[in-house]
């Protein structure tokens, strides 16, 4: 069968929700096909030219393996690969719209969520790859709407990270992920309470900064008078996981919205 009218084929199963996960499941599969291969090639060529040894490429029309002489021979696997080749702009453009032109949940409805459809984690993958300006407020929608839902936030906060490129908004995303499991009551780094090291000098003022073990950090005020303060240890102020994700999804969201406008200013200064 011709590989156009296969392709043709999945982008059709990809708009009926019903089957929308087997069409985008192959096309993703076959991208990321293409994708290995590329770099295989790349990794072959760079062996190559430093005098590397490397293996003979099999040819296509061998068979995987040595096995299966007998009645039941293996088949052959398919080199799927051909189909990220063949999906043309205007199928790129319907994919994309099957997941960026559903409406936005309504902005003073706290409990509203996008709809989620089995096939989006895939169309997301996809569109990712062809770059549609859209995506990242598509995405942050989706992440505002999982906010009370930990693992989605973080997994979606990754998507962002990945797209963007940041690497402030990166660092966000690790830190999220990595307490994204931990429970919301419980205190942050509890297990070093008490440890004299997190002590500091007074007078204090509560910095909106958050130290690498999940303290809110602690600094000094600003003293008018010329004597030397009073010292005395006192111990960090400690906050709950969830606090501390709390605290860094704003900041999140807050990083992502500036680089997106200043992207916004770099496209309009190039137009």
């Amino acid at each position: 069968m011709d590989a156009s009218r296969i392709v043709a084929w999945l982008v059709r199963c990809a708009e009926d929700p019903l089957t929308r996960w087997e069409g985008t499941f192959e096309l993703l599969q076959s991208v990321q096909n293409m994708e290995w291969r590329e770099q295989a090639a790349e990794e072959r060529k760079a062996r190559i030219a430093r005098g590397e040894p490397v293996e003979v490429e099999p040819d296509e029309s061998e068979t995987p393996n040595d096995e299966g002489e007998g009645e039941e021979s293996p088949r052959k696997n398919v080199d799927t690969s051909v189909f990220a080749k063949l999906i043309d702009a205007n199928q790129k453009q319907t994919l994309a719209n099957l997941l960026l032109d559903r409406p936005a949940p309504a902005a003073d409805d706290k409990d509203a969520k996008i709809e989620e459809l089995a096939g989006d984690n895939e169309l997301i993958e996809l569109v990712k790859r062809w770059g549609d300006p859209r995506l990242v407020g598509f995405l942050l929608d989706q992440l505002r709407a999982n906010s009370g839902e930990p693992y989605a936030a973080g997994q979606t906060m990754k998507t962002i990270a990945e797209i963007l490129n940041d690497e402030k908004i990166e660092e966000i995303a690790d830190k999220y992920n990595e307490i994204a499991y931990e429970d919301d009551a419980d205190s942050v780094d509890a297990e070093s309470e008490g440890d004299d090291e997190t002590a500091v000098e007074a007078p204090y003022a509560e910095s909106e900064d958050v130290l690498a073990n999940g303290e809110a950090e602690i600094v000094p005020e600003a003293d008018a008078s010329n004597t030397e303060p009073e010292k005395e240890s006192v111990k960090p102020k400690k906050i709950t996981y969830k606090e501390l994700r709390d605290q860094l999804f704003s900041k999140f969201i807050e990083s992502v919205e500036k680089a997106m406008a200043e992207k916004e200013k770099e496209f309009q200064a190039e137009s």
